[in-house]
């Protein structure tokens, strides 16, 4: 996927946080323990006396580092949690990109769709949008970084079933000759002004499973 905003190295907490690794590295240090009690184990006496010399420093280490994991995965998250949130809105008519509003400032995530509609009506200057409700597609990406800084982005592709229509007329010339030419409408900041974009460009920007009308559906 293509994009023109440059994004961040996931930090190590990111990674620990959204993957196995802190627990496979609690799993290796426990093994690691238990081989060196298989390999040493030399009956009762031996052990009482390895206990205080050996088994204690190993817990108070594995203890410290889960609490050290744990606090940062706390900070981290409270780092993500107050990050500006911004949102790309895509509107497809018959698997063409017609209309893309990009950076859009978003106050919550539950604001996604409304936000979505609002954008779409700005952009066609008040005329109401008809898209499929129940197949938005909604997506989060990592934190990413342009030069204003950090921020988290989301990603809205509504499905519309007929092009931007006034009620009881004809549908906009505009977006007749932007679906006929495969070109697609980008609104971005500071939002003075629309600009022509080819659909296949835009495309390219979005990842592909967001494009596609039901992804998890046969």
């Amino acid at each position: 996927m293509a994009s023109n905003t440059a994004r961040s190295r996931p930090s190590i907490i990111f990674v620990i946080c959204r993957s196995w690794v802190f627990l496979l590295i609690v799993a290796a240090l426990c093994i690691g323990l238990w081989q060196y009690l298989s390999s040493n184990w030399c009956g009762r006496a031996a052990f009482d006396s390895a206990w205080p010399n050996r088994i204690d420093p190993w817990i108070a280490f594995v203890t410290l580092g889960v609490a050290v994991v744990i606090w940062f995965m706390e900070r981290h998250r409270e780092w993500v949690d107050g990050l500006p949130k911004r949102l790309d809105v895509l509107f497809i008519h018959k698997e063409t990109p017609l209309m893309e509003c990009r950076g859009a400032d978003l106050a919550s995530v539950t604001d996604i769709r409304a936000l979505a509609q609002q954008i779409g009506m700005q952009m066609t200057g008040g005329v109401s949008l008809d898209f499929k409700i129940p197949m938005v597609q909604i997506q989060v990406e990592r934190p990413t970084k342009d030069a204003a800084g950090h921020f988290i982005r989301y990603r809205a592709v509504l499905f519309l079933r007929n092009l931007p229509t006034p009620k009881d007329k004809a549908p906009l010339s505009k977006y007749v000759d932007l679906a006929e030419g495969k070109q697609c409408e980008t609104w971005r900041y500071p939002f003075d002004e629309f600009h022509p974009d080819g659909a296949g460009d835009v495309a390219a920007r979005w990842p592909a499973g967001l494009l596609r009308k039901d992804p998890n559906r046969i």
